[in-house]
């Protein structure tokens, strides 16, 4: 939940503290941010820069995630879409990482029927099948992406900042399995995925991709169970119905009389990776966008759920339709 008065370091920054010249918000000095992050309840755990710009990682004293008992982390980035991307890699470079790799590869098979999990289950063919799926998700996701970004549909401070990302996680560990590919995947992925699943195309376009020049093997038997259940494939590859809810409150709803309330659950599958890795953003651009706060997991550019400097809340949810276009699947998360 975001609370309009809690998180004095991403609303008072900006806009009461902060001075505004213009379009640009001037961010407060190092020793002030500090000081209001130890104020909001936070322990400043280390300050990053890159082209006079400042990144900083603090963990909360309170909030600490079930799974694994570890403190909520939340990243406060500024500068332009490529220095706030590249902030965030030399930042977070392992939780990209966990979000690049294990959540790509598993957030689909979540999504995925039941009906398809008991054909697999025990099955050799099942580890084979995720590595398709992963390998035809990724190629056909950049390439999507590329033909729209041709066209221009993005803006380019989204498209510097997937950038800046790839290059910061390069940057703290020349090993990082992060790449341009997998984070295009990752903020693209679902629409180009999804799109085909709401469609019914997503087997058959998928069994055309391993009958054809696959950047993986496919074996003989994984080609015959493609081919065995084609007529039904539709039905074995298909998104379950998920809902996310939320809700806001402000003025006289509240205790105070004078707050403002903002929550919302994430329904979306998590990969067992995405609620350890869950954390606030706090962004101050220089390029003319709004500053704001928002709850995301490295990787993702852009946000789930947010409130700007001038009180504006979001939050994303999954719209369904039957008028689907498998070549303009949709844009990627939104940052402004």
């Amino acid at each position: 939940m975001i609370r309009g008065s809690i998180l004095a370091v991403a609303i008072l920054l900006v806009s009461a503290i902060g001075c505004v010249v213009g379009q640009t918000y001037e961010p407060l000095s190092t020793d002030a941010i500090e000081a209001q992050f130890i104020a909001d309840g936070f322990r400043p755990v280390r300050w990053v820069g890159y082209n006079s710009k400042r990144g900083l990682l603090a963990t909360s004293v309170n909030a600490t995630t079930r799974s694994n008992g570890l403190h909520k982390p939340v990243y406060y980035v500024e500068g332009n879409g490529y220095e706030q991307g590249f902030l965030m890699g030399l930042m977070a470079e392992n939780a990209t990482a966990r979000m690049a790799t294990t959540y790509l590869k598993h957030v689909v098979p979540q999504l995925v029927d039941a009906a398809l999990d008991r054909l697999l289950w025990n099955s050799t063919l099942y580890e084979e099948f995720l590595v398709l799926l992963d390998a035809y998700m990724i190629e056909g996701t950049v390439r999507a992406f590329e033909e729209e970004a041709d066209a221009g549909v993005f803006t380019e401070e989204l498209v510097m900042e997937m950038h800046g990302l790839v290059d910061g996680c390069a940057a703290a560990n020349p090993a990082t399995p992060v790449n341009w590919q997998r984070v295009v995947t990752l903020n693209f992925g679902f629409d180009f995925v999804l799109a085909a699943v709401y469609a019914g195309k997503l087997w058959p376009l998928l069994s055309e991709y391993a009958h054809g020049t696959p950047s993986v093997p496919v074996s003989d038997k994984l080609l015959s169970f493609l081919d065995e259940h084609a007529p039904n494939g539709h039905l074995l590859l298909k998104a379950p119905i998920i809902f996310c809810d939320a809700f806001g409150v402000s003025g006289n709803a509240t205790a105070s009389g004078d707050d403002a309330f903002f929550a919302r659950d994430f329904q979306l599958a998590t990969a067992d990776t995405f609620q350890e890795l869950a954390a606030l953003v706090i962004s101050v651009p220089d390029d003319g966008r709004v500053p704001l706060v928002s709850a995301i997991a490295p990787g993702f550019i852009g946000s789930l759920v947010a409130m700007n400097a001038k009180g504006v809340a979001m939050g994303v949810d999954v719209a369904r339709g039957g008028m689907l276009s498998l070549r303009r699947s949709s844009l990627p998360l939104r940052r402004s």
